[in-house]
């Protein structure tokens, strides 16, 4: 299984107007009849009116520096903690795979360090040996 930084690419490619005086004036119409922008419905409804005005988009690929396709982790703080995670988990005899996701994000997102969130989860994983794998103790499959 790919380990999460593996799954993460920098967007390359952007809808951009054809007719940028046109989709100004769409954002500013939506400006003003909506008490909220950004929001998805006035983005919405200006993309849908610009269309009506004969508005057309394009795909725009972007250039994308060598620094952005590196998979580093330095200045991305979720793909470093799940590294950091992958490897102390790796150490403790578990493996990455069998651990669900979502597990590791709520984690993650209550500020656990990656070395405490490894002992956590190994606690509340146990070795199944007729699947050959982790599951959940509190998981109702059996």
């Amino acid at each position: 299984m790919k380990s999460f930084s593996e799954f993460s690419q920098p967007l390359q490619e952007k809808n951009v107007p054809d007719n940028p005086a046109l989709w100004d004036k769409a954002i500013a119409k939506a400006k003003a009849k909506f008490d909220v922008y950004p929001s998805a419905y006035a983005n919405a409804w200006a993309s849908k009116w610009y269309k009506g005005e004969g508005g057309t988009w394009s795909v725009k690929k972007e250039e994308v520096e060598e620094a952005l396709m590196d998979q580093g982790s330095e200045d991305k703080p979720l793909i470093k903690w799940f590294d950091e995670f992958e490897k102390v988990l790796k150490k403790a005899g578990g493996k990455y795979e069998d651990i669900k996701p979502t597990d590791m994000l709520k984690l993650y997102y209550k500020g656990v360090n990656p070395k405490n969130a490894a002992k956590q989860l190994m606690a509340s994983y146990t070795w199944d040996k007729d699947k050959g794998e982790y599951v959940r103790m509190d998981s109702e499959e059996s």
